[in-house]
């Protein structure tokens, strides 16, 4: 068995001769060079004992923090930093710490958009107690602003309770706009 081994690895080696290079022989030229990188696919498995967790920052703070509870999927083609997150906790932070936690099956983020897309049911909490749940929340890094869509309803600390099919707000959901 080793004999045949041994004698298949010296055929693969002899079926690719090397050139041999004389002292006085030329440099090869370079052939063309690539400009954009590959694209390059990362995938990583977090648990509910040892998730992944993930910073999007804005005017050098914290603007988010994500914990992945299943895998994340990254896309790093020429910089995107696109990625797919699965069993998600995202809590969003305002200027002036003030913070509202959201969960998903889902999440997307397109780094070129500065955005973060929450799927499949979505469930927040403010820190003051408010909750509110939708199909799809998008938050807009750039602007610091929510959208949501699909079966809207607020509920707040103070007992008012609301409906609509989407809605607009900030991240402490004090100045939101439902339709």
């Amino acid at each position: 068995m080793k004999r045949l081994l041994f004698v298949c690895v010296l055929a693969a080696t002899a079926c690719n001769p090397q050139p041999g290079r004389s002292p006085g022989s030329a440099t090869p030229t370079p052939g063309p060079t690539i400009t954009g990188a590959p694209p390059l696919l990362i995938t990583s498995h977090g648990s509910p004992r040892r998730p992944l967790v993930f910073y999007g920052h804005k005017d050098g703070r914290v603007a988010y923090k994500m914990i992945v509870r299943d895998r994340a999927i990254a896309n790093t083609a020429q910089g995107a930093g696109d990625g797919t997150f699965y069993d998600v906790t995202v809590t969003f932070y305002d200027k002036s710490g003030r913070s509202l936690q959201a969960s998903a099956p889902r999440a997307v983020a397109v780094e070129a958009k500065q955005t973060l897309t929450l799927y499949d049911g979505v469930t927040t909490t403010t820190s003051n107690g408010d909750t509110l749940t939708c199909r799809q929340m998008v938050y807009d890094r750039a602007s610091g602003t929510l959208h949501g869509d699909g079966g809207v309803v607020l509920r707040t600390a103070n007992g008012y309770e609301g409906t609509g099919n989407s809605f607009d707000s900030d991240i402490t959901l004090e100045n939101l706009r439902m339709q």
